[in-house]
């Protein structure tokens, strides 16, 4: 991934920044946005075609930051420091959402509308793949 132009320190561990990286190159390649290399990751990184840049041909993003490891989930409403980090995450994309610490009904809704855009299963949950979408994913 390095030798592709991802930001990536190339220490034979699996970890948070690799995570980071996979998920971002599943969301640019089309492929299903899970931070697992599997077989279909594997073979992208390998034959899918270099996006000049920062590796994901998108240089507005943000990189997430470190997940407060909470799903947000409603009902019943969940309160937490980190629901407002992404509510305040999605406003700056352009979503109408208050960013009040409190996931619940509207915060919901504009969760699954992300995740169908993203091709992201639309739960409404709000979980890791969902949370470094709202910081990778292009905007559109």
């Amino acid at each position: 991934m390095v030798r592709r132009g991802w930001s990536l320190g190339v220490d034979g561990a699996f970890g948070p920044q690799s995570r980071r990286v996979c998920l971002a190159f599943q969301q640019e390649k089309g492929l299903t946005v899970d931070g697992v290399v599997g077989p279909r990751t594997w073979r992208a990184a390998w034959r899918a075609p270099i996006t000049p840049g920062t590796g994901d041909g998108d240089e507005s993003h943000k990189e997430a930051p470190a997940r407060p490891g909470v799903l947000f989930t409603y009902p019943p409403y969940t309160r937490h420091p980190g629901v407002r980090t992404w509510q305040t995450r999605m406003r700056e994309r352009g979503w109408t959402i208050d960013t009040d610490g409190v996931y619940g009904a509207r915060s919901k809704k504009v969760c699954r509308t992300f995740q169908a855009e993203k091709g992201l299963t639309p739960d409404g949950i709000v979980g890791p793949a969902t949370w470094q979408a709202a910081w990778t994913a292009k905007v559109t």
